[in-house]
């Protein structure tokens, strides 16, 4: 497998990789296994149950694990070229801030609304397809439906009550991501063992496929630990900053909007980034822009220190660091977990876990998939336009997309161009012709 691949494939999820978080594993798939043929079915699975276990970027941290089977350069390399399409647009608008404004970040959000779209479809099209190559459909739709409820029937509620027109947001008891993971696993693995019991002739252990797991993540280790020395040499304060940088990463469970909250009190809270800064500028421009909140917000916060300390100039430079820390942080830690599960690859647990952990996936997916409906809801409200309409519109616009894609065979490129320009151009309308 050639290094270009890995890295092409991961720039390609950065660049449109609206949403973050589990609701990218279709694109992810699609890039990795699908097409790119970087990884197997069974191998992607797992990497989904190590990047959900571990902390920090989610996409980040897939895009390591998807490159070790190539080696070093290209594991590294691709996490790396995840994150680099959002964080550089990130640091480009925030130069022109002063000039554009907040306008930009609403324009941004407008052509999200159709990415969104499009995500959909591809969301759709996976679990459709996991449930039909299952051979256990029933068993399959059962097992998504229990994880879909544990960790999104509040939001499935309160996306029926904006589908009747009510604005309302309903709360209700769920477990995280994690939780439901580990609870996953837990029940793979009693399963697998109640089977060795009954059957305790175990499966020949195979030589690992991977075995550049630990080397890869003791260069990434390497990397961020540079990332400090170089972090302190540079401004006063440095060496402190870039070890919250690695700190908060390594804390950061639930995806970006968790990362907010542990950025708040690493950062915020102690003085060295302004609230204001923060709130009405990093965290707009992150969620309006494609690719690892996380990683968009510790390259903004590098910035906004380095140039109140030295300039614009030490600001980039203390972007990169931010940026260059933050992923070999949470990809080495995503890899050392990694080298664990490599040992135990040809297990009865990894058999069982490579199957059954499908229909969790595909529940956390309509968990994320009903969070992109209600952020596309809020994006074409917050210029005027009827909540159940809009509720209504979004599926009614996904399924266009599919029209469209198998009559015309229109490849992923133009239909992101197609549903980013339409949705864009109908927002602003909305907006009196342009973005409040």
């Amino acid at each position: 497998m050639r290094i270009g691949t890995v890295v092409r494939s991961s720039l390609t999820v950065g660049l449109i990789g609206f949403g973050g978080g589990a609701v990218l594993i279709p694109v992810l798939h699609r890039q990795f296994v699908e097409r790119g043929h970087v990884v197997d079915e069974a191998t992607f699975g797992t990497h989904t149950v190590v990047t959900n276990l571990t902390p920090g970027a989610f996409p980040v941290k897939m895009a390591a694990l998807a490159g070790v089977g190539t080696g070093v350069m290209a594991s590294t390399l691709a996490a790396f070229a995840m994150g680099l399409p959002g964080a550089l647009l990130a640091l480009l608008i925030l130069l022109a801030f002063t000039w554009l404004g907040e306008a930009a970040i609403r324009w941004i959000e407008y052509a999200a609304f159709g990415v969104s779209l499009f995500i959909l479809l591809v969301v759709a099209g996976y679990v459709i397809g996991v449930i039909r190559r299952s051979g256990r459909a029933r068993t399959f739709i059962g097992l998504t439906l229990v994880c879909f409820l544990a960790t999104g029937a509040g939001r499935l509620f309160t996306l029926i009550a904006r589908l009747l027109g009510a604005e309302v947001s309903i709360e209700a008891p769920h477990l995280t991501t994690f939780q439901l993971i580990v609870v996953a696993l837990a029940a793979i693995g009693i399963t697998a063992w109640r089977a060795r019991r009954h059957d305790p002739e175990a499966p020949p252990r195979q030589q690992t496929t991977e075995p550049g797991s630990l080397t890869t993540a003791s260069v990434l280790t390497g990397i961020s630990l540079g990332c400090l020395v170089a972090g302190a040499l540079l401004i006063p304060g440095g060496l402190r900053f870039m070890g919250l940088v690695v700190a908060s990463t390594l804390s950061s469970f639930g995806g970006g909007a968790a990362y907010i909250a542990v950025a708040d009190g690493f950062f915020v809270v102690p003085g060295l980034v302004d609230a204001d800064v923060f709130y009405h500028q990093l965290v707009p421009i992150a969620n309006a822009l494609p690719g690892p909140i996380l990683v968009k917000l510790v390259s903004g916060m590098g910035y906004a220190t380095g140039t109140a300390a030295g300039g614009i100039g030490t600001g980039l430079a203390m972007a990169a660091l931010a940026f260059a820390a933050a992923i070999s942080a949470c990809a080495a830690v995503a890899l050392f977990v990694m080298a664990f599960f490599d040992r135990i690859k040809e297990s009865r647990f990894a058999t069982a876990l490579s199957l059954w952990i499908l229909p969790v996936i595909c529940g956390l997916l309509c968990t994320t998939s009903c969070s992109l409906w209600l952020g596309c809801i809020d994006t074409a409200t917050s210029v005027g336009a009827p909540t159940a309409t809009v509720a209504w519109a979004v599926p009614l616009g996904v399924m266009l997309l599919q029209v469209v894609q198998r009559r015309f065979r229109a490849n992923d490129v133009a239909l992101l161009l197609l549903a980013g320009t339409t949705s864009t151009l109908l927002l602003a309308l909305l907006g009196s012709g342009a973005p409040a």
